[in-house]
């Protein structure tokens, strides 16, 4: 085992949908090839003057950093693929399984019982449970006299109610009519209604209190300004914040973003600005600030702008 053949199966297991055959001590072979790196590093500072500026010594570090970084990315893809398999499995279809280590032989197994005995619950326990809880009332409702009458002053619904309990029985608080939702359709109507005109409610608001020429370059609501013309301007014509003249998505333009060299093989990152990012070794890419931080302080990527 060597890095050479890390960033092999990292490669192969990238382009494949399915998963690559690994031999069944792949992740223990990884672990030994790891610590006999550690150890050799160990040597080598022992042996130098100034441990810390040794090219030997760094050049070691590096190797350990991307032994770890391969085998997890490595790891992060077959786990994607493997819950897939443990999915069709528990549903009773074919799954290949063949080609798997150890570690993720038991983690298929475990995601398979998972998954049946979490089928096996809802289905037959929780949906039946809230069908014979559905019988129930239906011959609740079914048993209540016809000929009886409310009181004057009872509704129809409360007096329904009331006629199903037991004399010295107290009513069933699940069957008893809220007072709190009565009339909460109006009361919250009225609440709309008593509303200044010109409020907005989220983002809206919050475009409007940004003044009229950060509206105009976002493409989002704002008065209606007069042009010299006398037409006026209206939200439908412009396009919406955050959207390109194809009609996709564009990141968010109040990301700080830089420009960075990658120099370590990191694999997918997703981005603050919901974007997916395939980050190898001599990549230069345009990152969000946040995302990019920690990259540079790991010494995986070197800040360019």
């Amino acid at each position: 085992m060597d890095l050479g053949d890390l960033q092999s199966a990292r490669s192969k297991e990238r382009q494949r949908d399915s998963l690559q055959h690994l031999h069944d001590d792949f992740y223990a072979d990884v672990g030994s090839f790891v610590a006999e790196l550690r150890t050799e590093r160990e040597r080598a500072a022992a042996a130098s003057d100034d441990p810390f500026d040794a090219p030997e010594v760094r050049r070691l570090t590096d190797d350990i950093k991307a032994a770890e970084n391969t085998v997890e990315a490595v790891y992060e893809r077959r786990v994607g693929k493997l819950v897939k398999l443990a999915s069709l499995a528990a549903a009773g279809m074919p799954a290949e399984t063949d080609g798997l280590t150890d570690e993720e032989r038991d983690l298929f197994e475990t995601l398979v019982n998972a998954i049946e005995s979490n089928r096996e619950h809802v289905l037959d326990d929780v949906l039946a449970g809230d069908r014979a809880t559905g019988g129930s009332v239906d011959v609740t409702d079914s048993a209540t006299e016809p000929d009886s009458e409310p009181a004057a002053s009872d509704t129809p619904d409360t007096a329904a109610a009331t006629e199903s309990v037991e004399p010295g029985e107290q009513a069933d608080p699940a069957e008893t009519i809220d007072p709190v939702d009565v009339g909460a359709e109006p009361a919250e109507n009225e609440a709309v209604g008593n509303q200044p005109a010109g409020s907005e409610v989220g983002g809206e608001a919050a475009t409007a209190d940004e003044g009229v020429s950060v509206a105009d370059a976002m493409g989002g609501q704002s008065p209606k300004p007069t042009s010299e013309s006398g037409e006026t301007s209206t939200a439908a014509d412009r396009a919406p914040a955050g959207a390109d003249d194809a009609g996709g998505e564009t990141p968010n333009p109040d990301t700080d973003r830089t420009t960075v060299r990658i120099t370590q093989d990191v694999g997918e990152v997703f981005g603050v600005d919901e974007q997916t990012y395939h980050l190898s070794a001599e990549d230069v890419v345009t990152l969000p600030e946040v995302n990019a931080t920690p990259l540079v302080e790991r010494d995986a990527a070197e800040q360019l702008d």
